[in-house]
Formats: C-alpha cells, structure tokens, sequence
C-alpha cells in the first residue's frame, strides 16, 4: 500500500462525505479522489507533476 499525503481542496473533503452517506461505495469515493488528485497533480498549469516530487508525499508500507 502506498500512503500520499496531499492537500485537497475542502470541496472534495465535501463531495467525499456525501458520497459516504449517501452509501456510495469505496470504487465511487476512489473515483472522487482520483479526479481530485489529478486536477491537484497534473492539470493545475505545472508542467510537470510537482505534487510527487514534494517532501508531501509520503511513501511507507503498513507493518500488519
């Protein structure tokens, strides 16, 4: 499993809550994020994707 810690705008923390109850379920909630992720990563007029190259992203595996 990867971890990514990125900033996100409050409107998906939003969208994601009423997906949640509105028992969408966790392939509708993926779909939210990737599309918040995408616009945050690459479509926000960088050229390249600055978000996976920030000390923000953090990678780690679970010890379970």
């Amino acid at each position: 499993m990867r971890w990514i810690t990125q900033y996100l705008p409050g409107e998906v923390a939003l969208e994601l809550f009423a997906a949640r109850d509105a028992d969408a379920g966790e392939q509708r909630q993926m779909v939210i994020l990737a599309r918040a992720l995408g616009h945050s990563c690459f479509r926000d007029g960088a050229a390249t994707p600055t978000a996976f190259t920030s000390p923000s992203l953090t990678s780690s595996s679970p010890t379970s």
